[in-house]
């Protein structure tokens, strides 16, 4: 019955979530069961209904969006003041009015996903979770009902982002350090608890097991939601694939790689590999840990500390400088804004203007959030040796400057020429 029910759930989920919402503000009348719900849920901290306003960690402005202000009839007079602090001031009132306007801008294009849809889908979970357990726990005391339900409300903070950091007992300065040194603080330590904790959970219900084989109390159920969470994750995410190349391809999977990165039919423009498509999920974070655990909690670092890092360095995400030696005063700061812009894009804008014309991704789907996979899945040989070259190369700098740095301290001269030497003996390994 879940299975089938489970292609609905971004829907329906909605809608419970949306009457829930309502009920808790007291704008309808609901049923004597959902009723308890909300209380429960008001007892165990969980938040119905935010402040309106997107959490602080996902805003890109600290004005309101557009809709808002047209609204309240403001947004005229706001547009009028901007123009007017751009002509005072030509450089840099004009700069301090385009930064504001494009984060307003993205802000007014996120409000229907982080201010209505995501709070609505978080209720709808919270009550299909706590719901029923409360039916298969008929006899449970209102106490064991108020501790279900603070479970279930760190539950689906945990999974669906937009934590109420009310309920994360963390002083208010490590909680502002946070926010600033990482993309979403309260995500990520959703994810963590999420994925690490049900891998914990895994690991150690053989002991919970025995524990309860010899009668002993366990803190802990053998079989947890964080469990079943951590075992549902790869199937699911399978399932989709598997749907999704049937949808592109007419063909069902045809070996793993086909449940890791649906064919789409595609060509992948950068490996001219048949195209394989990525969906947003949780599993992108498993994927990421496996692969490079050094390089995706790199990718966890805020955006604006990471475009601060490259600014400073002249590298981008791969290490390649942003701009060349040879480049000109203008030029260089041509592709050092370019750089920023492509920083401050949406991730749903950006993936619809990188489609390729051999690309099969059509926009909806990237709007949503699907994009073409990485070399690893389109091309797996091709990765693993441009990884062993990537490697060799930060092998053969090493070599390098441990060079020059034993010439220095000798006090001989340091002859260049042999870094063009370093470099081909590690190409030579490489070919080997």
């Amino acid at each position: 019955r879940s299975l089938l029910e489970a292609p609905a759930k971004p829907i329906t989920s909605y809608r419970r979530g949306k009457r829930a919402m309502e009920a808790y503000l007291d704008l309808k009348e609901t049923s004597p069961e959902l009723r308890k719900i909300i209380d429960l849920g008001v007892q165990a901290n969980y938040r119905f209904k935010g402040k309106g306003n997107i959490a602080d960690e996902y805003r890109f402005s600290g004005e309101s969006n557009y809709l808002k202000a047209w609204k309240r009839g403001s947004l005229k007079a706001e547009l009028l003041s901007d123009l007017h602090e751009a002509k005072l001031r030509p450089l840099v009132g004009t700069i301090k009015v385009i930064a504001k306007n494009l984060g307003r801008a993205m802000e007014t294009i996120s409000a229907p996903l982080f201010e209505h849809y995501i709070p609505a889908i978080k209720n709808g979970a919270f009550v299909d979770s706590l719901g029923k357990w409360l039916q298969d726990n008929p006899d449970a005391t209102y106490a064991e009902q108020v501790a279900k339900a603070r479970d279930v409300a760190n539950m689906v903070d945990e999974r669906f982002g937009e934590v109420n950091q009310q309920n994360i007992f963390w002083s208010k300065n490590q909680k502002q350090a946070a926010q600033l040194a990482l993309i979403s603080f309260s995500y990520e330590l959703g994810t963590i608890k999420t994925l690490g904790g049900g891998a914990l959970d895994v690991a150690t219900a053989p002991y919970r097991a025995g524990r309860a084989l010899l009668g002993k109390e366990n803190a802990k159920p053998i079989w947890t939601d964080r469990m079943g969470y951590v075992v549902a994750l790869p199937l699911v995410y399978a399932t989709m694939n598997a749907i999704t190349q049937y949808l592109y391809t007419g063909q069902g999977p045809q070996d793993e790689h086909d449940l890791l990165a649906a064919r789409t039919g595609g060509i992948d423009a950068r490996t001219q590999q048949p195209e394989r498509v990525q969906w947003p999920s949780y599993m992108k974070d498993v994927f990421g840990w496996s692969r490079d655990p050094v390089q995706e909690a790199k990718n966890k670092i805020s955006p604006g500390l990471q475009l601060v890092n490259s600014l400073v360095t002249n590298t981008d995400w791969r290490g390649d400088p942003i701009s060349a030696s040879t480049d000109t005063r203008m030029q260089a700061l041509q592709k050092y804004l370019e750089f920023v812009g492509q920083g401050l894009e949406p991730i749903s804008v950006a993936g619809m203007a990188g489609a390729s014309p051999s690309s099969n991704i059509g926009g909806v789907e990237r709007f949503f959030g699907a994009k073409p996979a990485s070399m690893e899945f389109t091309d797996p040989e091709g990765y693993k040796n441009m990884m062993k070259a990537v490697r060799l190369s930060k092998d053969a700098d090493a070599a390098w400057h441990q060079y020059t740095a034993n010439e220095v301290a000798a006090g001989r001269p340091v002859d260049y020429r042999m870094k063009r030497v370093i470099e081909q003996q590690y190409k030579r390994a490489n070919a080997q």
